[in-house]
């Protein structure tokens, strides 16, 4: 509720998968975009492995919003959230029987 959580990955990227809470506004939409962006609450950004993100975190910047970016991006979320999930779900089958 006090922040902005956007995925700036092309859709398609964004369909193969996302972290939950992030909306999907590519890169090449930002500019047009930007008013949709409730500029009074933090924004965090998102994209593959951070350089997209850092695009879109100087974009917004420039037009006084205060921005973070996720260093590493989906690639590191998934490395390291899904694959432990997937890790310990595994896990837990091998317990079970």
């Amino acid at each position: 509720k006090d922040a902005v959580c956007i995925d700036v990955r092309k859709p398609e990227e964004y369909r193969e998968g996302h972290i939950p809470g992030f909306i999907n506004i590519p890169l090449d939409e930002l500019r047009q975009r930007r008013e949709e962006i409730a500029r009074s609450k933090k924004i965090y950004l998102n994209c593959q492995i951070g350089l997209r993100g850092y695009i879109a975190q100087r974009i917004l910047e420039q037009h006084g919003a205060e921005t973070r970016n996720l260093s590493g991006g989906y690639a590191l979320y998934k490395e390291m959230v899904l694959d432990e999930q997937a890790i310990t779900a595994e896990a837990e089958r091998r317990k079970k029987g």
